[in-house]
């Protein structure tokens, strides 16, 4: 299975948000919401992960400490794998920030951290190969 770059999945988040289809309920971030909604790092996520942790609101700082940095991998589905958890951390950050979004989509402010988070990541190593058996 291809791996996504760190582009591909910056890309993909940008596109698959507006300000009511994020994954806020009860004013938190939840990797799944009760109607099925999912946060930039929840829809990354195995099934299996999602049923285990998907009501839970919180960074994915967390969930690696929880699972440690290999455990985290094997949350996430085998195509999302390999980045680490600080890239994580920028993803979640960018669906987190309601300023980022409004009815239509990406904001101008948002397209700025998209820009960003692009340039940051544009000469990034490689993905890291994590064994694919969930």
């Amino acid at each position: 299975m291809k791996k996504k770059t760190k582009l591909e999945i910056i890309e993909e988040t940008a596109a698959a948000y507006n300000s009511s289809t994020r994954a806020y309920e009860d004013g938190d971030c939840r990797y799944k919401t009760k109607d099925g909604r999912q946060c930039a790092v929840g829809r990354c996520m195995t099934k299996a992960a999602l049923a285990n942790y998907g009501r839970l609101f919180g960074s994915a700082n967390q969930l690696a400490a929880e699972s440690g940095e290999e455990g985290f991998q094997t949350l996430l589905k085998p195509s999302y794998r390999g980045n680490d958890v600080s890239f994580w951390m920028d993803i979640q950050g960018l669906h987190d920030r309601s300023a980022f979004w409004d009815t239509n989509g990406i904001t101008g402010i948002g397209n700025l951290a998209v820009k960003g988070l692009k340039k940051k990541y544009k000469t990034a190593p490689p993905v890291k190969n994590y064994e694919d058996n969930c």
